[in-house]
């Protein structure tokens, strides 16, 4: 780990250390075990041993995990991230504003949920340098399905008691009206699914930078909350429709008519948004977050959302002709 003393080296610093950088916190000497606390520079100044700080302070690229022992250079050698070695020597750094590193994450998660929906600003939070809280991610990853499929089952359970009601007027059992919940779990769920599944598939890519698993699950789980806030949006429509035409009927007044045209609109433009979003929450995480090139972050959103929104399709239209079909009436 360290350099004897007797052979007299000369101290060096990586690569892009500022010259007002100072440790700031306890560290004994390997040697001597003194406290190496405010020095800048890698030399002990009660035994002289000359030591490398990356390798006292065990630094690993925040990348690939790659251990930065004798590292003079400002990219990793391994997977080629540009290294921030002023964050890194200095301790992992943190949001506590944000739900991930909050010492009060129920508080905190309704507002970073409302940060994601604007990705530039939302990845401007965190770094690679910061640890994911593997723990919270994966609570969040299941509150946020829980919301999508709890909003996807309310929406079933309206639409299902109008086509009953419908089928008694009637005599006409018309299951065209269940297509539209099964597009919803399609894109909200489906989407989402598939890609998360797919993405670490693509190992030519993510084995050139050495991406971890850990890095990729932050990505994909600060996703999920664009779909819950669609869900919620469909739900709360679906709740409006609901109220209209089977609690009040349809010679409700305008006011709540407009209400529930309006609602019906705003469902639509969150799903026409969300289409368009979730490309571009994913191109900006693998971009500013994981710190990819422009033309890697592109092939791998281009990739991998050709084929879940592919099969998304596909599912969409295979039930709207099972649903249209003969046995639909």
């Amino acid at each position: 780990m360290s350099i004897a003393p007797d052979q007299q080296p000369q101290p060096t610093l990586p690569e892009g250390v500022p010259d007002d950088w100072r440790l700031d916190r306890d560290l004994p000497c390997p040697q001597c075990r003194y406290n190496l606390r405010t020095l800048h520079t890698p030399r002990c100044p009660e035994c002289g041993l000359v030591y490398y700080w990356e390798e006292v302070l065990r630094v690993e690229c925040p990348r690939c995990g790659k251990r930065l022992t004798h590292q003079d250079r400002s990219d990793c050698a391994a997977c080629g991230l540009d290294l921030n070695w002023a964050v890194m020597l200095g301790g992992a750094p943190q949001a506590p504003d944000m739900y991930e590193y909050s010492a009060r994450p129920l508080r905190r998660a309704f507002p970073t949920a409302a940060a994601v929906l604007l990705p530039k600003r939302f990845w401007k939070s965190f770094s690679l340098e910061m640890p994911p809280n593997v723990s919270r991610l994966r609570a969040w990853r299941r509150i946020a399905l829980l919301t999508v499929v709890s909003c996807i089952v309310a929406r079933c359970v309206t639409i299902i008691h109008y086509v009953t009601i419908n089928w008694w007027s009637t005599g006409k059992l018309d299951l065209d009206w269940l297509s539209a919940p099964i597009a919803y779990a399609a894109m909200l769920l489906g989407v989402p699914l598939m890609t998360a599944l797919i993405l670490p598939l693509f190992t030519p890519t993510l084995a050139k930078f050495r991406i971890r698993d850990d890095q990729i699950a932050r990505c994909m789980s600060y996703a999920y909350a664009g779909a819950a806030w669609t869900a919620l949006f469909l739900a709360a429509a679906g709740v409006s429709e609901y109220t209209r035409f089977v609690i009040i009927g349809t010679y409700t007044d305008d006011w709540w008519g407009f209400l529930s045209d309006a609602s019906q609109t705003l469902a639509g433009l969150s799903l026409a948004a969300a289409a368009l979003w979730w490309p571009w929450f994913l191109h900006v995480a693998l971009r500013n977050y994981l710190r990819l090139s422009r033309s890697d972050a592109f092939a791998l959103v281009l990739s991998t959302q050709a084929i879940t929104w592919l099969l998304a399709l596909i599912a969409i239209l295979t039930s709207s002709n099972l649903l249209s079909g003969p046995g639909g009436y």
